[in-house]
């Protein structure tokens, strides 16, 4: 019979209703039971995600670990949900199968039993919770990555500003928020700063190449098609200028155009009637706004030999060409071989006037040409080898050999000027005409091409000159054709203007 008891006086008893703090009980056991069942489909369905949909939200297939922390999970869900239907169905004997009823009232152990698994299901519902969400966030939530939890903002920006440009732009593709971190004008001038990667560019021809002082490698970078007749750098921007022939007048023209050796990018800037005996620079103003400035000390191929010095701004912001104030009482020295450099808002390069050399400057900000004297061994050396080149930060460096003897001054840029003699070397060979050349701590590197006796091939070596000797190390050898041209670059994340 169901739901009754036979004795054997042949009575036949109802079975005692249980109390209402008990029927309370149970039917609170018997939903968190439901509950945690629920969860333990939910989690998992989450996990089962984790594991093997491929069309989850994460692109790339997960690591080794991340695997076995999925199936990891999947077993917990497994078996929360095993403990769920268990408890459920432990608690449903207590209200529903009235075949097990009892005729008596549960003692005491029975009830601290009860009260146990009901502790239990909310430890594992509190613990399916919090599984749940750990494997939501490693499921869907592509603002939880490990390093951006784990590292702060600002040690995450320092790394990166000392990575070189190249493994920054890999990295790009991988990271939305370091792709707008690269872009961000902060970033840009601060990794510059900081950048320790320099490089000399060669210009042959219409070629440029590259000489990677870290690897030791040489290797062509890029060819324009047209003769290049000067090159200057600013923040790792180039300024050419180049010689195209005409078809409409049948001759000989110049073209300038700005280069981004890091993003492979090039603009030409317009301008007609541009002269051989043009000079030109690439700077920027204190607001980071680039500027090309152009001046001459006469047109002389354009057949006007008392042409006066002209000069000009060309804002590379609004596309648009001013003339500049310049007083013509000085010459370029290097004439063909221009060697200028750019330390933040100036460039500079070497002049004469009346037989002493000193730095002429063009202050971008100010749009105005300045003078600098320098110190008296130099501007009355009447040496031939002498080069400028950019010194740590805010400092410039000019190099001046005579004879077997060099020395290196230094200044750091702006108002005042204050030269000190840095290194003073002895007893090498002689360096090249305007040399581009980098300081590195107590030594120099100089890129030297050398030419042979029949000028028939030219030698590319850096030479390395410390207080211990020279040393000469050859790095590639070429066919020569032509002068060439060289200069300091250093990679940056500067875009084209």
């Amino acid at each position: 019979m169901v739901g009754k008891i036979v004795l054997e006086t042949g009575d036949i008893l109802s079975p005692p209703k249980p109390d209402e703090s008990s029927r309370k009980m149970v039917t609170s056991e018997s939903q968190a039971a439901d509950d945690l069942k629920a969860k333990g489909d939910m989690l998992k369905d989450s996990s089962g995600d984790l594991i093997g949909n491929e069309e989850s939200v994460v692109s790339e297939k997960p690591d080794e670990s991340s695997r076995k922390m999925a199936t990891s999970e999947s077993q917990a869900a497994d078996d929360l949900k095993a403990k769920g239907d268990m408890l459920k169905d432990s608690s449903g004997d207590l209200i529903g199968n009235e075949e097990s009823v009892v005729s008596e009232k549960p003692d005491e152990s029975s009830r601290k039993m009860a009260t146990s698994e009901s502790q239990a299901a909310d430890d594992l519902k509190a613990k399916g919770d919090m599984l749940k969400d750990s494997s939501g966030d490693l499921i869907g939530n592509e603002d939880s990555v490990v390093s951006e939890k784990n590292i702060p903002q600002d040690l995450i920006e320092l790394i990166l500003q000392r990575l070189p440009v190249k493994s920054i732009f890999r990295f790009k593709l991988t990271c939305k928020d370091w792709r707008s971190l690269s872009t961000l004008p902060r970033f840009i001038y601060k990794h510059l700063q900081v950048s320790q990667r320099r490089l000399f560019l060669h210009i042959r021809g219409s070629q440029v190449w590259q000489l990677d002082l870290e690897t030791a490698t040489y290797s062509r970078i890029q060819d324009f098609g047209e003769e290049i007749g000067s090159i200057s750098h600013c923040d790792g921007l180039v300024l050419l200028s180049t010689s195209c022939y005409e078809p409409s007048t049948k001759t000989l023209s110049r073209r300038i155009a700005i280069w981004s050796c890091s993003h492979g990018e090039c603009a030409w800037i317009p301008r007609i009637g541009l002269s051989f005996y043009d000079f030109y620079c690439l700077g920027r103003d204190s607001k980071k706004s680039y500027k090309v400035l152009r001046f001459t000390h006469g047109r002389h191929d354009q057949g006007d030999f008392e042409a006066e010095a002209e000069a000009e701004l060309y804002d590379l912001d609004s596309h648009r060409w001013k003339t500049v104030e310049i007083i013509d009482d000085w010459i370029t020295h290097g004439n063909g071989n221009f060697g200028v450099v750019s330390v933040e808002t100036s460039s500079y390069w070497v002049a004469a006037t009346e037989g002493k050399y000193f730095v002429q400057s063009f202050d971008f900000t100010a749009e105005c040409f300045r003078a600098i004297t320098l110190p008296k061994a130099v501007a009355l050396s009447g040496g031939k080898t002498l080069a400028l080149s950019p010194f740590e930060h805010q400092k410039l460096s000019i190099l001046c050999q005579i004879a077997d003897k060099t020395e290196l001054w230094i200044t750091q840029v702006g108002d005042v000027v204050n030269w000190e003699r840095f290194l003073v070397f002895r007893g090498h060979q002689l360096i090249p005409h305007n040399p581009a050349f980098l300081i590195m701590e107590k030594m120099v590197k100089v890129f030297c091409e050398e030419v042979t006796v029949d000028r028939s091939f030219a030698k590319i070596k850096i030479r390395q000159i410390g207080q211990g000797g020279f040393e000469d190390t050859q790095i590639a050898q070429y066919r020569f054709d032509r002068p060439t041209r060289s200069c300091l670059y250093t990679e940056s994340l500067v875009p084209l203007p």
